[in-house]
């Protein structure tokens, strides 16, 4: 399955086929930072039967940073991005899609719900990701590897994150994990990873985003997860009516990708909810 640009935008995308007349439409899979959509990709391969949109975002994989123009423009570069989402959804044919967003993905996906207009959304996941904005030292961290990126010219700011993302330990028990990660880190570019950071520190809080969500909602999170922490986000699954929550055991920040199958039938659920409440 290959990656195709859409013309419309800066955002690359791979679907793995159509959804019947009167389904759910895709399965939208928006990715964490610092890598891209193939994170994704042993989830996609389980989901047989539904309809998967892979999704590159602006400044990851395939998708280049946004131009500048339009972000200011946008009422907040998360926000942004949302919209750009709705639009390759749509220049897909489809007019309504479940999304599913893990860690900045999962901002994203958050963002839909404020950002898309009536009867896109059809259900909602978030995966190890946060509602409320980041703490001041943590939008300094992030403003300070962007300066770094785009500084050195070279990533290798982020390349920490590989192990970092995934359960404790990984190092000894998952050193294959670690060197995919890594490696994916490797081939993004620094302006990209420059424009994720600076797009998470600036993100709006989604508290109240999440208080009038109405679609089939599913959260999930790594047991081990040290970015979003189990308690974390069971507090922002009370705030989605009707959430349904999933604690991975042994996992990380990371579920895609070290518990596929999880995380697969989590989705698979949540879609054949969203099916039934059209």
């Amino acid at each position: 399955m290959g990656i195709g640009m859409w013309n419309g935008g800066s955002l690359a995308q791979a679907d793995t086929g159509r959804a019947a007349t009167g389904a759910a439409g895709p399965l939208v899979l928006l990715h964490a930072f610092p890598v891209d959509h193939r994170l994704w990709q042993g989830v996609a391969d389980l989901l047989a039967g539904i309809p998967v949109l892979l999704v590159d975002l602006p400044g990851a994989g395939a998708s280049a940073p946004p131009d500048p123009a339009a972000v200011a423009a946008w009422p907040s570069a998360v926000d942004g991005v949302a919209a750009q989402v709705d639009e390759a959804v749509r220049a897909r044919g489809y007019d309504h899609a479940v999304v599913a967003g893990i860690s900045m993905g999962g901002y994203v996906a958050m963002a839909t719900v404020r950002q898309a207009p009536a009867g896109f959304l059809q259900g909602l996941a978030l995966l190890d990701t946060k509602h409320t904005v980041d703490a001041p030292e943590a939008a300094a961290s992030r403003h300070a590897m962007a300066r770094e990126v785009l500084a050195t010219g070279a990533v290798d700011a982020a390349l920490p994150m590989g192990e970092r993302l995934l359960a404790p330990g990984a190092a000894e028990s998952e050193p294959e994990l670690v060197r995919l990660v890594r490696g994916w880190i490797r081939e993004q570019l620094p302006a990209g990873i420059a424009w994720c950071q600076e797009m998470m520190a600036t993100r709006p809080d989604s508290t109240e985003t999440l208080r009038s969500v109405t679609v089939p909602a599913a959260v999930i999170v790594g047991e081990a997860d040290r970015q979003a922490t189990v308690d974390a986000v069971r507090e922002m699954a009370r705030l989605i009516p009707g959430a349904e929550l999933t604690v991975v055991p042994g996992a990380g920040h990371l579920t895609p990708l070290e518990a596929p199958e999880a995380v697969a039938a989590a989705l698979r659920a949540l879609y054949g909810r969203a099916v039934a409440s059209r």
